[in-house]
């Protein structure tokens, strides 16, 4: 037997709602991450998350996709200097 799907609901502030059929909860907060990075001061911020129709975040969603991505872009950078400093030919030092 297949798993059902898996249907995500972002709701924001004002009430307005997006479905997304074909994401995963780590992909819904890296696109919140990146509108919050490029959003203005009327940015009407996803606020909730339902999952076939429950409530799996309720409030904060903004808020969570930032300190996620902020964490992720963090992690990516150091690992990245760490394999590049393992690799790095002795003329480059």
């Amino acid at each position: 037997m297949s798993a059902p799907p898996r249907v995500y609901t972002i709701i924001t502030e004002s009430g307005r709602t997006k479905v997304e059929h074909e994401k995963d909860y780590w992909s819904i907060l890296s696109d919140v991450h990146l509108q919050y990075m490029s959003a203005g001061g009327s940015w009407d911020r996803p606020n909730m998350l339902l999952l076939n129709g429950k409530v799996v975040v309720p409030e904060g969603l903004a808020g969570l996709a930032w300190r996620y991505g902020n964490e992720l872009r963090d992690a990516v950078a150091e690992t990245t200097r760490d394999i590049r400093e393992k690799h790095m030919p002795e003329w480059m030092k």
